[in-house]
Order: C-alpha cells, then sequence, then structure tokens
C-alpha cells in the first residue's frame, strides 16, 4: 500500500515537471511546500487530471493555512498570529523598524503609554512582543534580536496575515503587516472589529 502511494506521489510529480512545473500565484510563506506539494496539486485540478479521475474539486492547499482559525496549530504559530494582529491594529498598515518594538516593551515596562483610547491593546500587543522576543529577566527584547526573528517570519502567512520588508531607512529595515491579497495601493480590507483603532503614537 504505502508503495502504492509513493508511487502515485512521483508519477504526479513527474507530470508536473512533464508540463513545465507550472508556477502557482500567491505565496504562503512556505516556498518549498509551495512549490513541490501546492504546486503539483493546483495542476492537477487546473489541467482536469484531478476531475478526469474522479477526485472531484482538490482546491488550493494554500487556502488551509490563510483561513486557519487555530484549531491543530501549534503555540509558535499562535503566538506570531497574535502578533501580527496587534501590529497590524497598532501600526494601521504603516511602516515600522524593530527598533519601535523594542521602544514598545520598553515604554510598557517603564508604564509610560502615548496614545489617548489605546492603551490597552497596547498593552496586550506589548504582552505579546515580551512573550514571543527572546529576552533577558528584567531586561526587554534588543533591537538585533528582534531584527532576526522579524527576517525569519517575513512572508509567513497565519490567518490572513503576513509581515514583509517595505524598504530600507538609514540602514534600518522598515516592515509592514499586510493583509493576503492586499493591492500595490496600500488598501486593505479586514474584518475584525477592532482593527480599526488609531494608530500607534510615536
Amino acid at each position: 500500500m504505502r508503495l502504492e502511494i509513493v508511487r502515485s506521489i512521483l508519477v504526479i510529480l513527474q507530470g508536473w515537471r512533464n508540463a513545465g512545473s507550472p508556477e502557482t500565484k500567491g505565496g504562503t510563506g512556505f516556498p518549498g511546500w509551495s512549490k513541490f506539494v501546492r504546486g503539483p496539486v493546483v495542476w492537477l485540478q487546473e489541467s482536469g487530471i484531478a476531475k478526469a479521475a474522479g477526485l472531484g474539486g482538490l482546491g488550493d492547499p494554500a487556502h488551509s493555512i490563510i483561513s486557519a482559525d487555530g484549531m491543530g496549530v501549534d503555540p509558535e504559530t499562535e503566538q506570531w498570529g497574535a502578533v501580527l494582529r496587534g501590529l497590524h491594529v497598532l501600526m494601521d498598515g504603516n511602516c515600522f523598524k524593530a527598533a519601535d518594538l523594542a521602544k514598545e516593551c520598553r515604554d510598557y515596562l517603564a508604564g509610560r503609554r502615548q496614545g489617548a483610547g489605546v492603551d490597552d491593546i497596547r498593552d496586550d500587543m506589548a504582552d505579546n512582543l515580551l512573550a514571543y522576543f527572546p529576552h533577558s529577566r528584567g531586561s526587554v527584547p534588543n533591537t538585533t534580536s528582534i531584527g532576526r526573528i522579524l527576517l525569519n517570519r517575513r512572508d509567513r502567512v497565519i490567518n490572513g496575515r503576513k509581515l514583509i520588508e517595505s524598504g530600507k531607512v538609514g540602514g534600518s529595515v522598515r516592515w509592514r503587516v499586510v493583509c493576503c491579497g492586499e493591492g500595490a495601493s496600500g488598501t486593505h480590507t479586514v474584518n475584525d472589529a477592532d482593527d480599526e483603532v488609531g494608530k500607534l503614537g510615536g
């Protein structure tokens, strides 16, 4: 049985390669998986082979990642998803640097606040940052460690959001959290009710 499964997989991959390894539109944050797993599955459907074989509509495997509601998601992914959501709300689609997140943690621990009306949300955001980014007890994550993690997490889609690079200023990378499918104009739509909260002060 296992040999039959392996053989079937290899036949699909060979067919996909013979067809020119057609690329699949959109990203998932997992380029290897997207190319060698998602690509062949989408090709099976778009070429009509899946229907001819009686498999019906296979769909795009990426949809399960983009629309995941947290069920069966590992804790690290859930934490990063919370960070993305908080950054999207507070930054309101604007760019930020690793140093901005380090400052947010420092301000939170020092009890300093700016931006009336968003303190509770900022507190939650700072809690998520402190829980996600490594740091010594009694200190805050430094800019370098935050920058490394942001670099490793870029373009990773969780609950329809991802972190992208948005150029550099003075040698520092600028980041932005966007919704998947966001256009070049920078406009975006999010269904979370509180995503209309104002921008992060400072």
